[in-house]
């Protein structure tokens, strides 16, 4: 293996310092541009090589040159090794072909790397959310659906169980329907409800990927454990982000127990402890990373139909910037508390609000469910009102047209298209 230089390469977005341009041969992303700065003493001429590893497709026996590995290696005068950057390229065919998801260019990964990358001196940023805890129609739907598929474990997930049981049994639960993951325009690229997720999902039409796992399970969470305090958690291997790039990262969550937060992945399937068997937070893996004592932690694996995944294999040094280990993507963390909003509380306000005239404020509760589901009826419906009442008669024809699309049925909205069309020919 080559000697690296002993000089550390910080990569630095803010500062106006040299660059190296990197770009993917016989590609048209545009070009990367890597500031550097050498700690200690300066290397004045700097060069890059590079080299492409194609990845064959499965089963397939040829290389498809559009998802490829690409390591560029950064030397200074005598041929000093000073570091790599590696990056993969996932084509929008490859996408399109592989999970049957849409994306223009496709994706321009930063995976591994040997530079230390710089980060602010705060470790973590916090945010706000607000989440659509579903209606009571939606709530019995996902009941039956869940009694379906854990007929035997159903009792225990009404029960009065520890939380961690809970989450545990929810995880499976979405483990029995998942038989993929990945992106996916069904989910992805569509606002729709919660059910109608999973659903698609149980049909082998859609797919998700960590985060998208991390939803489907504070979805199902909110509905038998609505005190329960939540937050969604975001890791990264490198902090900041470098523009068109996307950087390894992974979603989890933490939920607070007994006033203190225990790191919980329902997309791996593990929850962890320290030697003493007490659950641990997020910050406390942080924290054992970067003070080298991860072999302090215990990994409790929430068993599925699906096998355990490889992450924690002692060979995948998470301190290794050629591996992949779970605990490499712990280099910064975002956390976003949750503030859930009631859907059958939000619609009957939102109707009150109608009846009072205050539409401005009704259209705001309308858009926010809307945004989550784009096929809700009832907000529709409401939606085609205030069209109506604001004399924006072609947007109401519209909405009412689409409602329409979605329930042929539909009496509130067959009523309403019907006084448009009469007021139309009147006028």
């Amino acid at each position: 293996m080559e000697n690296y230089l002993e000089n550390k390469i910080s990569i630095q977005i803010p500062e106006n310092l040299d660059t190296v341009s990197l770009k993917l041969e016989e590609s048209n992303e545009e070009t990367v541009f890597v500031k550097i700065k050498i700690e200690g003493e300066l290397v004045s001429s700097i060069k890059t090589s590079s080299f492409n590893i194609c990845v064959k497709l499965e089963g397939s026996d040829h290389i498809e040159v559009n998802n490829s590995i690409s390591v560029y290696r950064l030397t200074a005068a005598g041929d000093y090794l000073i570091g790599e950057i590696e990056f993969i390229k996932q084509s929008e065919k490859f996408l399109k072909n592989r999970y049957n998801f849409t994306k223009k260019n496709g994706y321009l990964i930063l995976r591994r790397c040997t530079f230390e990358l710089m980060r602010s001196k705060e470790y973590s940023e916090n945010l706000n959310e607000k989440m659509l805890v579903v209606g009571t129609k939606e709530k019995n739907e996902i009941v039956e659906f869940i009694k379906e598929v854990l007929p035997d474990n159903w009792i225990e997930l009404t029960q009065e169980n520890k939380i961690i049981k809970k989450a545990a049994l929810i995880t499976q639960f979405l483990w029995e329907i998942f038989n993929d993951s990945g992106p996916s325009d069904l989910i992805d690229g569509n606002k729709i409800g919660l059910f109608d997720k999973l659903s698609l999902i149980y049909k082998e039409s859609g797919t998700v990927q960590c985060s998208g796992t991390r939803d489907l399970f504070l979805g199902i969470f909110s509905l038998f454990e609505t005190g329960v305090e939540v937050r969604k958690c975001d890791v990264f291997r490198y902090y900041p982000p470098i523009d068109n790039l996307v950087v390894n990262s992974h979603s989890l969550l933490e939920i607070k127990i007994s006033g203190k937060w225990i790191a919980f992945d329902p997309y791996v399937r593990v929850y962890f402890t320290d030697d003493s068997g007490n659950l641990i937070s997020v910050q406390q893996i942080f924290e054992a990373k970067q003070n080298n004592f991860l072999n302090k932690i215990n990994v409790v694996y929430i068993d599925s139909k699906q096998e355990r995944r490889k992450d924690f294999n002692s060979e995948n040094n998470p301190y290794d910037p050629y591996g992949y280990n779970y605990f490499s993507t712990f280099g910064y963390v975002k956390y976003t508390a949750l503030n859930f909003v009631h859907y059958d509380e939000l619609l009957a306000e939102t109707e009150y609000l109608i009846q009072k005239e205050e539409l401005e404020k009704a259209m705001a509760g309308i858009k926010f469910v809307l945004g989550n589901n784009c096929k809700d009826l009832n907000m529709l419906n409401n939606l085609s009102v205030i069209e109506i009442l604001l004399n924006r008669l072609d947007e109401a024809t519209v909405t009412l047209k689409n409602i329409l699309n979605i329930d042929p049925d539909n009496v509130t909205a067959k009523e309403n298209l019907k006084y448009l069309e009469q007021n139309k020919n009147l006028g």
